[in-house]
């Protein structure tokens, strides 16, 4: 089990709106690090979930954690802790969720657990984990790549009406609008591609969790226990 953090309480700094704050990126990393209680695995996985706003990213992701011990990183989770601080989007801020991040993933990828990552796995972030892989020397991981697609439409509606989740940022019809226009999906990038335009969040999740089970079913394989030892 990952061991909680202890730290003295961090003195306030005077800060100008604009500046990098060193200080409120080690805050908010302590703060998830906390949270981060996966077990250690010799097989441990690590899953990125591809889709904009609106495919069932999160809503997969929630099914999975309640079925798995694995470490959950959200950028939106982040995101809403840098929002709780009065700290408004902008460059800094997009500094802020990556460093953040990155602090969370390697903090998982030393203890050896399960990582899940709730945020839109698109090429460059696949490509970057796997920097993070090899910098950090955990080439035990097996690394699936799941995408979940949807037409424009249906992801507009979806974002549009979707219930909002008491503190977690979600993203808007804007974020989907520039999403929309800025990412390049390339499906080869990943090892399971699901439509989720005919189906619920049942038949996705019953889908993807027939294609990762077996992995983790390698992490506690039957014991082999010989009753007729004489």
């Amino acid at each position: 089990m990952v061991s909680v953090l202890e730290f003295s309480a961090t003195p306030t700094f005077s800060i100008e709106k604009n500046d990098y704050s060193f200080v409120v990126e080690q805050e908010i990393t302590k703060e998830f690090e906390n949270k981060l209680k996966g077990s250690a695995q010799k097989r441990p996985v690590l899953i990125l979930v591809g889709g904009l706003q609106g495919s069932g990213k999160s809503s997969l992701i929630n099914r999975i954690k309640q079925l798995y011990d694995i470490n959950v990183i959200s950028t939106d989770s982040i995101r809403h802790s840098l929002f709780d601080r009065g700290i408004k989007v902008s460059p800094k801020f997009s500094k802020y969720v990556s460093n953040i991040y990155i602090n969370l993933v390697k903090k998982s990828l030393a203890s050896n657990s399960n990582i899940i990552i709730d945020a839109n796995s698109h090429s460059e972030r696949i490509a970057e984990m796997g920097r993070l892989l090899k910098e950090n020397n955990s080439s035990n991981y097996s690394v699936i790549k799941i995408f979940l697609s949807s037409s424009e439409s249906n992801l507009r509606n979806r974002v549009k009406n979707r219930k909002p989740t008491v503190g977690c940022y979600q993203g808007t019809v804007s974020d989907l609008e520039a999403a929309l226009l800025s990412t390049k999906v390339n499906l080869n990038d990943y090892d399971l591609v699901v439509d989720t335009d005919n189906i619920n969040e049942s038949n996705v999740f019953e889908m993807v969790n027939d294609f990762i089970s077996p992995y983790f079913k390698l992490q506690n394989p039957p014991s082999n226990i010989n009753n007729d030892k004489v």
